[in-house]
């Protein structure tokens, strides 16, 4: 864990416009989805923003958010200067930060549990490895000129 260094948008400077506590993602990404699914359920909406790194910083390898996750990728959580990556880990945190607040979000057995790890394990190793071909343009196909 990295104790974040406070930067304005440009990475040099106050933050002024940024939160304490911010969720750095952006509506698309799936592995933050997780992590606004704990933000959204628990009600911590109020204690935690939720910023996209090009209107916090202009983008994911600049300064200022190599600063919060220096492998510059989404999601990544400051809080309060405690700067974590990795949404299953951000949530652990949230998880066990806020456990008084809103639902657990932890199964209640063992064998739930160990589902719940398994869901969270085939999402990170098989759908997140293939979902960028999604984003990317697809080459037009010319057809065979109806033969």
């Amino acid at each position: 864990m990295a104790v974040c260094q406070r930067r304005g948008r440009s990475g040099r400077g106050p933050a002024a416009v940024r939160a304490a506590n911010t969720l750095y993602d952006v509506p698309v990404s799936n592995n933050g989805a997780r992590c606004r699914i704990v933000i959204y359920g628990k009600g911590l909406e109020d204690q935690i923003a939720i910023q996209t790194p090009s209107d916090a910083f202009g983008g994911l390898k600049e300064p200022g958010y190599l600063a919060v996750n220096p492998q510059g990728k989404m999601p990544a959580l400051d809080f309060g200067g405690l700067c974590l990556a990795e949404s299953e880990t951000i949530n652990e945190f949230l998880v066990d930060k806020f456990a008084d607040v809103g639902p657990s979000f932890v199964a209640a057995t063992p064998e739930l549990r160990a589902k719940s790890r398994l869901a969270s394990r085939v999402h990170d190793m098989y759908l997140t490895t293939i979902q960028g071909c999604m984003y990317k343009g697809a080459p037009v196909y010319e057809g065979d000129g109806g033969a």
